[in-house]
């Protein structure tokens, strides 16, 4: 009878051994399972995030819109936004400029562009040993949607050279007049000088 009742006993301890284990295996599967979901989510969130930020660069009317947003912006109403020597554009959506402030012009602001907005004007710290109102020109003399031309009139030109990597900076400067850059294209073999026109067009383009 002792025998018995111990057999009862060791089967019944070993099915609660097994409920047990299947419930524990249960929970931890789910567990997992919703960590999983928890990091594809996040995964899903950042690509999402890091594909807002890119700028179509080679929108010519993006970038126009881009331009007429700021001017808006700048607290320029009815005066002529100026801009100190260069912008600068960049593959990953990046804008950079900075202008005479508009109610104290002897005051300059930097503005950048990113992640879809401009910033707020950040004070620029200048000297009366430069002599930077000499480099200044009207925003009005230039158009963002520029940038789209000489994007594609560059690449165009840097897959017919060996080993020419794609433009992925473009800025345009006033020297005395205002220039597009970059001006050279190098490959493994060879390099050539470029020069656009202030619509973006090619001016010039001949081996060094």
């Amino acid at each position: 009878m002792l025998k018995k009742n111990f057999i009862l006993i060791v089967i019944g301890l070993f099915a609660i051994g097994i409920i047990l284990l299947k419930f524990c295996f249960s929970e931890t599967l789910w567990e997992t399972k919703n960590v999983n979901i928890n990091v594809s989510d996040i995964t899903n969130s950042i690509n999402k995030s890091e594909s807002t930020n890119n700028l179509n660069w080679s929108d010519s009317n993006v970038l126009n819109k881009i331009q007429q947003n700021f001017m808006a912006i700048a607290g320029c109403e009815g005066k002529e936004v100026m801009v100190d020597e260069n912008i600068h554009f960049y593959e990953d959506g990046m804008i950079m400029l900075t202008i005479q402030n508009c109610k104290n012009v002897d005051y300059l602001d930097a503005y950048t562009y990113e992640n879809g907005k401009w910033s707020d004007p950040s004070p620029v710290r200048t000297s009366i040993h430069d002599n930077w109102k000499s480099n200044l020109f009207p925003l009005s003399a230039v158009r963002f949607g520029t940038v789209a031309k000489v994007i594609a009139n560059y690449n165009d030109k840097a897959q017919q050279i060996v080993g020419a990597e794609k433009i992925s900076h473009v800025y345009i400067v006033n020297l005395g007049k205002l220039t597009w850059y970059p001006r050279s294209i190098d490959g493994t073999r060879e390099s050539y000088s470029i020069e656009f026109d202030l619509n973006g067009d090619i001016k010039s383009f001949q081996r060094d």
